[in-house]
């Protein structure tokens, strides 16, 4: 879809006047958490208006390209330290730099959580979009032709604290956007309202699948579970389009139907052409386009097997 950029509160930034008219947005809401970026992702602006939307920001995640963390924050704080100053010998201020964002918070959640924001860590590995009660922040470049999160430095994931007392299991992370002009100048706020209900995307639900031993046939059976979680079998997940057939086959093969079975809790399997002894099989989550595929409810999942050889 294409957002209009100036539609929603966004005014221009070369104001000459300081009266903001009905053109300023006041109020983002509460803060809600961030989404890690890939350095390389933008989204183009033609005439005002950029190719971003639900759809293309779940694209974006399918493609493991955003990481989105926008449930269980525990707390925030802003650390932006002051803009640098220097006195002359006159004791005439001037102005060094301005400023860099930096924020803190903290997620309440179970050790895979915790797994996942400790993986991520680093300086200068992502861009961060910042997400809000009633919409995402996110910036142009200088040119006004891209879209893209803000330029990120220092990502900062401190070890995990477990119960104690009163005080919850938790992770605190810390973060620096790189650019104060990016950040104070050139932000766009984009409302769900306008972009869709970006919030509800949680990201990619890492699964442990094991297929079961083979013999020569047309069918096999593997087990889809959370990776977090063994004894959470995944369910809905009975679309062919969403497996890929990898191995080795003696002749060419492809998963013709799915079928979950409730009396074993697996997933049952049917290829177009039998399989016989030597030939190896192993099975992906993938559309054919993302390694993750998305089931009916929205919720996103990726995941390879072992590599199992037909008896």
């Amino acid at each position: 879809m294409a957002v209009d950029l100036n539609a929603y509160g966004n005014c221009t930034t070369d104001f000459l006047g300081s009266g903001q008219g009905s053109c300023d947005l006041t109020i983002f809401g509460d803060f809600k958490g961030i989404v890690p970026f890939n350095k390389s992702v933008s989204y183009a602006i033609t005439d005002g208006n950029a190719a971003f939307g639900l759809t293309e920001y779940t694209n974006t995640v399918k493609g493991l390209n955003a990481f989105p963390y926008v449930t269980n924050m525990y707390d925030f704080s802003q650390d932006t330290p002051e803009n640098e100053t220097n006195s002359s010998s006159t004791g005439i201020l001037t102005e060094i730099r301005a400023g860099k964002p930096q924020f803190s918070f903290m997620y309440r959640g179970g050790s895979c959580q915790s797994k996942s924001l400790f993986n991520k860590r680093g300086d200068g590995k992502w861009n961060f979009g910042l997400v809000f009660e009633t919409g995402i922040l996110m910036a142009t470049n200088t040119a006004g032709t891209e879209l893209r999160p803000f330029n990120g430095g220092m990502f900062s994931v401190e070890t995990m604290k477990v119960v104690q007392g009163t005080d919850p299991q938790m992770t605190t992370v810390k973060f620096q956007l790189l650019d104060a002009v990016e950040f104070n100048a050139r932000h766009v706020f984009l409302p769900f309202s306008k972009v869709g209900d970006l919030d509800g995307v949680i990201g990619a639900i890492e699964t442990s699948i094991t297929v079961d031993a083979i013999t020569a046939g047309d069918t096999f059976s593997a087990s889809i579970v959370s990776s977090c979680n063994k004894d959470s079998v995944i369910l809905d997940l009975e679309t062919v389009g969403d497996y890929v057939l990898l191995g080795t086959q003696t002749s060419a093969t492809a998963i013709s139907a799915v079928a979950y079975n409730a009396t074993t809790g697996k997933y049952d399997f049917t290829v177009d052409t039998p399989l016989v002894a030597s030939d190896t099989v192993q099975i992906k989550l993938s559309d054919g386009t993302y390694d993750v595929i998305e089931d009916t409810l929205g919720n996103l999942y990726k995941g390879t097997s072992n590599t199992v050889t037909v008896a």
